[in-house]
């Protein structure tokens, strides 16, 4: 199961990674009461949420990560509606450059037609919202994507 939180917002759906400590689309550690989510897993993982992980507080805690992040986050939007999306690429000791299920993040499409999509591909080819690549590299290139359902002049901002 990936240590990963994947939350409709934005018109897109934002992603909330323990492991790197990275978001998307203003989603956090913290699942909202009420709130749907998803979990991708990769076997039949068990599930469990126990009472005591409630919690009463919509701040955020992010504890200390035990290795530098260095990261690159994109955000893709428009004037032609309120929709937009989030990319990041992290640079760390123990990633590689093809998928990895327990530190890159899947990219889920937007719900919305009108909804821009951003996002890097793996070096196969998987599409990624979050993707870890090895702080090592001394050149890398990072395929990345950006699908419109609208067409119009769209920004890509680092953020």
């Amino acid at each position: 199961m990936d240590d990963a939180i994947y939350n409709a917002t934005a018109g897109s759906f934002g992603i909330y990674d323990g492991i790197t400590e990275s978001s998307t689309n203003s989603v956090t550690n913290i699942i909202p009461s009420s709130q749907g989510f998803w979990i991708h897993a990769t076997a039949s993982p068990t599930l469990t949420i126990k009472e005591s992980h409630k919690t009463l507080t919509t701040k955020s805690f992010v504890k200390n990560g035990i290795f530098n992040k260095s990261r690159l986050k994109l955000s893709v939007s428009s004037d032609i509606n309120s929709f937009s999306d989030e990319a990041i690429v992290v640079f760390i000791p123990f990633a590689s450059e093809d998928a990895n299920d327990k530190s890159d993040r899947r990219k889920m499409n937007s719900y919305e037609s009108s909804a821009p999509n951003i996002f890097t591909s793996s070096s196969d080819d998987i599409e990624l919202t979050i993707n870890t690549i090895p702080d090592d590299l001394v050149h890398v290139t990072i395929p990345l994507t950006v699908k419109v359902g609208v067409s119009g002049t769209y920004k890509i901002d680092v953020i």
